[in-house]
């Protein structure tokens, strides 16, 4: 039995649209390819703790997938994707946003490997890998990115603090969360009234439900 056939991609394509995503078959196609992957180098490199099919879609694809509505889609605009680990969110948004130039940082070679891996497979062009820790990179490379976004990587104000160097001034900053956020804001928010942070920065939290699962998600976003 094939785990990632057409009854799995059926279900990717139903939680998609359950998220306002429309995606193709040919798309379906791509992400059971991406899903198979992934499994297999995880037998050996440890790349994700998830490894049922159902959820992988779900919980990995569906998820990631979701930041694409808070972007742009053009050939100018630049993301880096700080702790992609197996390519989450960014792969998954750059197979929906082909036009936009993704960069994916991970301080781990085994995992940009498999991201070099993968990106050949899927046939990506436009795609950078930095195997380097994210504020080494960002204070290196001054505001030279529109889109900063991480998953599950660190808090918000400590994701802020690394990655604010290389988004440029008119850029956003993402940082993909579960529930109970609370915290993550206070800290944030006595960054900026500690004098941290001369600019005003505005912060704005999006909350959505993973379809089947009914996880509940949280997308923080920060912009001057």
């Amino acid at each position: 039995m094939n785990d990632f056939g057409t009854q799995w991609k059926d279900n990717l394509i139903k939680d998609f649209k359950a998220l306002g995503i429309n995606i193709s078959y040919i798309q379906a196609d791509s992400f059971a390819l991406y899903a198979e992957e992934l499994l297999q180098w995880n037998k050996k490199k440890n790349l994700t703790s998830i490894t049922d099919p159902r959820e992988i879609g779900i919980l990995h694809f569906a998820d990631s997938a979701y930041l694409s509505l808070f972007i742009k889609e053009t050939e100018n605009m630049n993301l880096i994707d700080a702790g992609s680990g197996g390519g989450f969110p960014g792969i998954v948004i750059k197979m929906l946003m082909p036009d936009l130039h993704v960069t994916l940082l991970d301080s781990s070679s085994k995992k940009i490997n498999f991201l070099k891996y993968i990106s050949r497979e899927l046939k990506l062009t436009g795609v950078g890998f930095v195997n380097q820790r994210i504020e080494e990179f960002a204070k290196l490379n001054p505001g030279k990115f529109d889109y900063g976004v991480s998953r599950a990587f660190t808090s918000a104000d400590k994701f802020y603090e690394m990655i604010r160097p290389c988004i440029n001034p008119n850029g956003f900053i993402f940082a993909m969360k579960g529930p109970g956020t609370t915290d993550e804001l206070s800290k944030l928010k006595d960054c900026f009234a500690g004098g941290k942070e001369k600019k005003e920065v505005k912060i704005e939290v999006s909350e959505y439900i993973l379809p089947v699962v009914n996880h509940e998600r949280t997308i923080i976003s920060l912009t001057h």
